[in-house]
């Protein structure tokens, strides 16, 4: 379904979390608000009703007495050695052992059976309590409707090691053991004391995640270290990011707000299910999410300005710790804590950069740029182009849609647009995207438009009537890009999502995808008469505090004289596409004879700029021209990144290769000042999975333009094995500066 507008009220982060589910919820009245809608139960009633959740302790009967959960050996073998959780963590499909000791000899007369239990108030009509005899013989056909099964491989004397395999469809989550065994007619049924995790498994042929590439899933399961890729279409590079998907906040904060969303019974071992809700959790536009967006050039204190942060660890310990959402985040914010609570529950997953990102407000599966008839930009009419996007593709099979629609699903976290009256988008297969299928779920019809909508232009008349004037055909969708597997290099997955430009396939699927938008009854693709050519000459790239120039030719290729109307518009903006304030805007009227050449050009001076820049330091740049005789339009809007190049290394570190755990070492930073003007108001950010969650060290002085400031920090390790140390630069003059450097730590 398209993606539609919605406004609504923002919840203030200020006002705590929502109320758990509340078992009586009583009016000023005293009449639950509930009645007659549900017939509601204590917490005691119901243990009083769910006689299975009841510990039983009869005489002369088989009493279990504790379990052995084999902690080490079964997390190495599921892949879940790293996690800081010291709990038993198991991936579904896959067989575990336990070792389960009893006050008596066991006997292959005795009944065993295990009861796994999830949830809140966990029921087994509601699949949420698993009840799994255990078998002496293998041979044994004895299983249960939800296909786990345990089966004893060794009885001695008063213990039995047991082998048990979760199905491979089973809810993800925290489970509760109780053991119960019956012996002439006495039952007993006590609980273990500590409990067992269930993600899902990458590793297991059956699991919906499969993943057959043992080196996909070392990248996008078990990868604690990523690169996001941030910048313009031609000033871009990976910053690092710190997934910290092992932590303990990480499965913590995973599995809570699949809870505060209320997912409860078989939709926790769905992956749609699962990360559909992680897009609506991850932001706070509904729910009082994790994390709450901001796009402004103003920051509200207490609060995180968005490119401070170098990893999602810190903002769900956040989250966490009082329930509320975390000031703030951008996309690329929300796309790396997406990404850790995905690889948390075991879903593979990766962050991907789409630049010069569409966002269609309508579901036309075009986006929308407004003129008035002097020939400037109309901005409150128009969808926006973002410099660059950053979403996510998880991995799993689309069992609700037809076959050709399994492997990577885009999911977006970033609040843009309602869908299912949420925000929250995806899973998008990559297959129905690439084809135009935009009538697949989830939200296909918004991330096609993202990666390969066309852009119309209208003109607006002085009567408020609008008329199409030009359409671009290969605008959105560039270098859509993603960490590398085993490097910190760039992947370019643009041909996963669309043909070729202008390609016959290419065309087609936009075509297909049209056809299906809101706007398929209005004909806006029509013949064109072109005689008179442009093109424009803007620097994509431009040192801080310099002048530039904005060109635009016009030629003649006709037989007739030519009378254009142009204007040239500059104005600041944000990353997100959406402008600011107007700098400099010049119109022009330019006579052509035939076969004739001009140029017409306006100088955007660092003083008309400074003092209005924004944060993320871009200058959009506007043209628009139309030729009086034949109507022909030609319209551009570019970007003019005044941020320092992507590959200038401005902040150095330095410290030891390899460290011993638990003995401090010393890492030095450097940043050298590029910019021509002083920097105010500077700081380090310092962040280490298992080392620091965060550490900011604040510079107090101004640091001259070409200056160096140098600052150490001490630090140790906590765990062992291979690390990555993450630096943030920021100021107020520049953000988005990092530099990462990698440490071993053995013993």
């Amino acid at each position: 379904m398209p993606r539609t507008r919605r406004r609504r009220a923002v919840p203030n982060a200020d006002d705590g979390p929502p109320a758990t589910r509340s078992r009586m919820t009583v009016g000023d009245s005293g009449v639950s608000l509930s009645e007659g809608r549900h017939k509601l139960v204590t917490d005691e009633k119901f243990m009083e009703m769910n006689k299975v959740l009841n510990n039983i302790d009869e005489e002369n009967g088989l009493k279990f007495i504790e379990a052995d959960f084999h902690i080490e050996d079964n997390r190495k073998d599921h892949h879940t050695l790293e996690y800081e959780h010291k709990d038993l963590i198991v991936r579904r499909g896959q067989p575990f052992t336990l070792m389960l000791k009893f006050d008596q000899h066991v006997y292959t007369s005795d009944l065993i059976t295990l009861q796994f239990c999830i949830g809140d108030r966990p029921l087994q009509s509601k699949r949420t309590v698993v009840r799994v005899p255990v078998l002496f013989h293998s041979s044994e056909t004895l299983s249960t409707a939800e296909n786990w099964s345990a089966v004893i491989n060794e009885r001695s004397g008063q213990s039995v090691s047991v082998t048990v395999t979760p199905s491979a469809e089973a809810m993800v989550g925290k489970y509760q053991l109780f053991v119960e065994t019956k012996r002439n007619d006495k039952e007993n049924r006590q609980q273990a004391k500590s409990p067992i995790y269930v993600l899902f498994n990458a590793w297991c042929k059956d699991d919906a995640v499969y993943m057959a590439d043992d080196d996909l899933k070392e990248e996008y399961v078990l990868n604690e270290k990523g690169r996001l890729w941030r910048g313009t279409v031609n000033n871009f590079g990976g910053s690092p990011w710190n997934f910290g998907q092992f932590e303990d906040v990480s499965l913590d904060a995973a599995l809570y707000v699949l809870q505060k969303a209320k997912i409860t019974g078989p939709a926790l071992g769905n992956p749609v299910i699962v990360t559909r809700t992680f897009t609506a959790q991850t932001n706070s536009m509904d729910d009082r999410g994790i994390l709450e967006g901001r796009w402004a050039q103003d920051f509200p204190q207490p609060s995180t300005k968005p490119w401070i942060w170098t990893g999602s660890a810190d903002i769900l310990e956040q989250f966490m710790e009082k329930k509320k959402t975390v000031k703030y985040g951008q996309c690329w914010v929300f796309s790396g804590v997406l990404c850790t609570l995905c690889r948390a529950v075991g879903i593979p997953c990766r962050s991907v950069t789409n630049f010069e990102s569409a966002h269609d407000s309508d579901g036309s599966v075009t986006i929308d740029v407004h003129w008035n008839e002097a020939g400037e930009p109309v901005e409150e009419l128009n969808d926006s182009i973002w410099n660059f996007h950053v979403w996510n593709e998880a991995w799993f099979k689309r069992t609700d849609l037809p076959s050709g629609n399994d492997g990577w699903q885009v999911i977006d976290a970033t609040p843009q647009e309602s869908s299912g009256g949420l925000m929250q988008c995806g899973p998008a297969p990559l297959s129905a995207i690439k084809a135009g299928n935009v009538y697949y779920n989830y939200d296909t019809p918004f991330v096609f438009a993202e990666v390969n909508g066309d852009r119309i232009h209208w003109e607006v008349k002085k009567d408020g009537s609008m008329e199409c004037i030009y359409i671009e055909k290969y605008k959105v969708g560039r270098f859509i890009s993603t960490k590398a597997v085993g490097s910190n290099e760039r992947e370019d997955l643009t041909s996963a999502y669309k043909f070729k430009e202008g390609s016959d396939a290419e065309r087609a699927a936009v075509r297909h995808a049209f056809k299906f938008g809101s706007r398929r009854e209005q004909k806006v693709y029509k013949p064109e008469a072109e005689d008179v050519s442009f093109k424009i000459t803007i620097p994509p790239v431009v040192a801080t505090g310099k002048d530039f120039n904005v060109q635009l030719d016009l030629k003649n290729n006709g037989n007739s004289i030519r009378d254009v109307k142009a204007t040239l518009t500059a104005l600041t903006s944000f990353y997100t596409g959406v402008p600011s304030d107007r700098i400099k805007c010049q119109t022009f009227e330019i006579t052509l004879d035939p076969d004739q050449e001009k140029s017409i050009d306006i100088d955007v001076l660092a003083d008309d700029y400074m003092e209005l820049l924004k944060p993320d330091a871009l200058i959009q740049v506007y043209a628009k021209a139309r030729v009086q005789q034949t109507g022909q339009a030609f319209v551009r809007e570019d970007t003019v990144d005044l941020s320092p190049s992507m590959e200038v290394d401005v902040l150095k570190l330095q410290a030891p290769e390899r460290v011993n755990r638990s003995e401090p070492f010393e890492l030095r930073m450097k940043f050298t000042n590029p910019l021509k003007i002083p920097i105010t108001k500077g700081m380090f950010r310092i962040e280490a999975a298992h080392i620091v969650r965060s550490k900011v060290i604040p510079i107090k002085q101004t640091i001259a333009p070409g200056a160096e400031v140098v600052e150490t920090c001490v630090l140790t390790a906590k765990l062992l094995g291979q690390t990555e140390i993450l630096v943030n630069f920021s100021s107020d003059q520049m953000v988005g500066i990092y530099a990462s450097t990698n440490l071993y730590v053995h013993i």
